[in-house]
Protein backbone atom coordinates (compact mmCIF):
# COMPACT_ATOMS: atom_id res chain seq x y z
CA UNK A 1 0.00 0.00 0.00
CA UNK A 2 1.34 3.46 -0.74
CA UNK A 3 0.10 6.43 -1.03
CA UNK A 4 2.45 6.96 -4.51
CA UNK A 5 -0.35 4.80 -5.77
CA UNK A 6 -3.12 7.43 -4.17
CA UNK A 7 -1.46 10.14 -5.62
CA UNK A 8 -0.50 8.35 -9.14
CA UNK A 9 -4.51 7.52 -8.90
CA UNK A 10 -5.69 11.20 -8.47
CA UNK A 11 -2.90 12.38 -11.25
CA UNK A 12 -4.39 10.03 -13.56
CA UNK A 13 -8.19 11.42 -12.79
CA UNK A 14 -6.94 14.90 -13.70
CA UNK A 15 -5.34 13.89 -17.02
CA UNK A 16 -9.02 12.32 -17.96
CA UNK A 17 -8.14 8.75 -17.81
CA UNK A 18 -9.13 5.48 -15.33
CA UNK A 19 -6.15 4.34 -13.07
CA UNK A 20 -5.55 0.76 -13.04
CA UNK A 21 -7.24 -0.84 -10.27
CA UNK A 22 -4.49 -2.24 -8.58
CA UNK A 23 -3.13 1.20 -7.91
CA UNK A 24 -6.70 2.28 -6.80
CA UNK A 25 -6.89 -0.74 -4.03
CA UNK A 26 -3.74 0.41 -3.05
CA UNK A 27 -3.90 3.53 -2.81
CA UNK A 28 -7.84 3.77 -1.10
CA UNK A 29 -5.98 1.39 1.18
CA UNK A 30 -3.03 3.36 2.33
CA UNK A 31 -4.93 6.48 2.74
CA UNK A 32 -7.20 4.15 5.14
CA UNK A 33 -4.75 2.94 6.74
CA UNK A 34 -3.14 6.56 7.39
CA UNK A 35 -6.91 7.46 8.24
CA UNK A 36 -6.41 5.36 11.59
CA UNK A 37 -3.47 6.54 12.72
CA UNK A 38 -3.90 10.16 12.35
CA UNK A 39 -7.12 12.71 11.55
CA UNK A 40 -7.20 13.46 8.01
CA UNK A 41 -7.71 16.73 6.49
CA UNK A 42 -10.95 17.64 4.21
CA UNK A 43 -8.97 17.35 1.74
CA UNK A 44 -7.04 13.96 2.56
CA UNK A 45 -10.60 12.91 3.40
CA UNK A 46 -11.96 13.73 0.06
CA UNK A 47 -9.34 11.92 -1.98
CA UNK A 48 -9.74 8.94 0.42
CA UNK A 49 -13.73 8.71 -0.46
CA UNK A 50 -12.95 9.03 -3.92
CA UNK A 51 -10.76 6.06 -4.96
CA UNK A 52 -13.26 4.13 -2.28
CA UNK A 53 -15.96 4.73 -4.84
CA UNK A 54 -13.74 3.79 -7.57
CA UNK A 55 -12.17 0.78 -6.05
CA UNK A 56 -15.45 -0.52 -5.23
CA UNK A 57 -16.40 -0.31 -8.75
CA UNK A 58 -18.11 3.15 -8.66
CA UNK A 59 -18.03 6.10 -11.23
CA UNK A 60 -16.92 9.70 -10.62
CA UNK A 61 -17.60 11.88 -13.80
CA UNK A 62 -15.15 14.77 -13.53
CA UNK A 63 -15.54 17.59 -15.29
CA UNK A 64 -12.86 20.33 -15.46
CA UNK A 65 -13.33 21.89 -12.47
CA UNK A 66 -13.07 17.96 -10.72
CA UNK A 67 -10.18 17.29 -12.74
CA UNK A 68 -8.36 20.22 -11.23
CA UNK A 69 -9.40 19.29 -7.61
CA UNK A 70 -8.25 15.93 -8.29
CA UNK A 71 -4.69 17.46 -9.31
CA UNK A 72 -4.66 19.23 -6.19
CA UNK A 73 -6.05 16.31 -4.30
CA UNK A 74 -2.42 14.48 -5.56
CA UNK A 75 -0.51 16.90 -4.49
CA UNK A 76 -2.00 17.03 -1.38
CA UNK A 77 -1.35 13.23 -1.23
CA UNK A 78 2.28 13.30 -2.69
CA UNK A 79 2.95 16.23 0.46
CA UNK A 80 0.87 13.63 3.08
CA UNK A 81 3.42 10.81 1.37
CA UNK A 82 6.76 13.02 1.77
CA UNK A 83 5.44 13.83 5.50
CA UNK A 84 5.57 9.72 6.54
CA UNK A 85 8.84 9.25 5.06
CA UNK A 86 10.19 11.86 7.01
CA UNK A 87 8.20 10.15 9.95
CA UNK A 88 9.69 7.53 9.60
CA UNK A 89 13.08 8.58 9.01
CA UNK A 90 12.94 10.39 12.15
CA UNK A 91 11.82 7.05 14.65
Amino acid sequence: MSLIDASHCLTELAAGRTPERVFLLTGALALDELRTRTPLSRDLADAAEGLTILARGGKLDLNDEGRRRAAFLASAVHEAYRREVARTQSE
